[in-house]
């Protein structure tokens, strides 16, 4: 079956003046501009990509694709308000704090105290839900605008601002922070009228090359499952990260079927041909910096993995799903069913269930499961169904830089949701 997306032509979309922005692209090269949107390319073909990137890569992609862009505001399916650009040196530890500091503080002040309908002349009430503000996700804005004191006073164009588009990683709440009061009218967050996030998956450095996404089952994969990460995060996922840990080693050097090795094989084969052996603990220490080499191995450990289990940490749900989703590693989610349904919808419609194994989390901290153990009891042909579902869909949760490629990217399935209304 065919994704929605695909059977609709791409949308007319007009972008606003942002007089910051235009002159910023103005003078840098083509090579520039890629690695502002997606990070440093690395060795073993992967990208130093930042967690909040998607602004950078959607300004990037409309530049490159003119023949999307309509300067007739009546032909316009949607419109892009992009806000002030990203620093080049936005997500390196040198800088870090003064760049955000630059660009939320300008984003909030105009989104707070300008008249946005005077500042956008298309933007009404009416056209106000085919606005997308390109901008960084709006949670930290709307954080940082909260703690500078920005938001004692109600937001001037507060109607327009619950009706437009933003950018969101995840639609629930962040798992270890107490509401704020930005949440009472922050678009996309439940409970709120007129809620608008677009939801959408995190940029990887996995993979930004339709080449460099998996094909069919993958016959090198030596870990039946492997957990990267450390074991911070909420209270609840730091007790289910160590929880998943504990496993991890109990089963590490152990056969897929619990045995010292040589048993039967629950997955892909190795293409020596021996079974993938139990789990594998990558641990990393928390802020692993996106363009390093430890990143690099992060991502080849689940390039070699069967499974991958992300549990949680600050948040509900990590960047690491994916990764593991562009290195052709099943993910296994530990959400609730209300969670899953709202991760993703446009660019996960009709492929999630298959290809993902989901746990709810009280099941491991509260009903004992052994996630290995179970993992390991899923028969063969239905690990290849999964893997071969990522084969076909991959490349709808990748953010590619190429102007040519089969099917839709993410970008492309977002402007596309946004402008025609797709199911998800």
């Amino acid at each position: 079956m065919r994704h929605p997306s695909e059977l609709v032509p791409h949308p007319r979309i007009f972008i606003y003046n942002n007089s910051l922005l235009t002159r910023f692209l103005a003078t840098q090269s083509q090579e520039a501009l890629r690695e502002w949107a997606f990070g440093r390319r690395l060795r073993d073909g992967k990208w130093g990509t930042d967690t909040w990137a998607t602004a950078n890569i959607l300004i990037y992609k409309l530049q490159l694709h003119p023949e999307w862009i309509t300067q007739d505001a009546s032909l316009a399916d949607l419109f892009v308000m992009p806000l002030v650009p990203r620093r080049p040196t936005y997500g390196a530890a040198v800088g870090f704090a003064a760049d955000f500091k630059v660009e939320v503080s300008e984003s909030c002040r105009h989104l707070f105290h300008d008249p946005l309908d005077q500042t956008y002349a298309h933007l009404t009430e009416d056209t106000a839900r085919s606005h997308l503000f390109a901008a960084v996700d709006y949670t930290p804005i709307l954080a940082f605008c909260a703690m500078s004191g920005t938001f004692g006073a109600r937001p001037r164009s507060h109607r327009l601002l619950q009706r437009m588009r933003w950018l969101v990683h995840e639609e629930f709440e962040p798992a270890d922070r107490a509401p704020h009061r930005y949440y009472s009218f922050s678009p996309g967050l439940p409970g709120t009228p007129g809620a608008m996030a677009l939801n959408v998956p995190f940029p990887s450095g996995a993979a930004h090359e339709r080449a460099q996404l998996p094909r069919g089952p993958p016959s090198d994969r030596p870990y039946l499952v492997s957990y990267s990460g450390s074991l911070s995060g909420s209270p609840e996922n730091r007790r289910l990260r160590t929880t998943i840990a504990r496993q991890c080693r109990a089963h590490e050097g152990l056969g897929s079927d619990g045995s010292g090795g040589g048993g039967s094989s629950r997955g892909s084969r190795s293409s020596s041909g021996v079974a993938p052996r139990g789990c594998h603990m990558h641990r990393i220490s928390p802020g692993l910096a996106l363009d390093s080499d430890g990143a690099v191995d992060l991502l080849n450990t689940k390039r070699r993995s069967v499974f991958c289990a992300e549990p949680g940490g600050h948040n509900r749900i990590r960047k690491g799903v994916v990764d593991a989703v562009l290195c052709g590693c099943i993910p296994v989610l530990f959400l609730r069913p209300t969670e899953v349904r709202r991760l993703w919808p446009l660019h996960w419609f009709g492929w999630r269930n298959e290809s993902t194994v989901v746990v709810r989390p009280e099941a491991v901290l509260e009903g004992g499961i052994d996630v290995i153990a179970m993992l390991a009891s899923i028969p063969t042909e239905q690990v290849v169904a999964m893997q071969q579902s990522i084969a076909k869909n991959a490349h709808r949760l990748a953010y590619l830089h190429e102007r040519q490629y089969d099917g839709d990217d993410a970008i492309d399935v977002l402007l596309k949701g946004m402008a025609f209304g797709l199911p998800g």
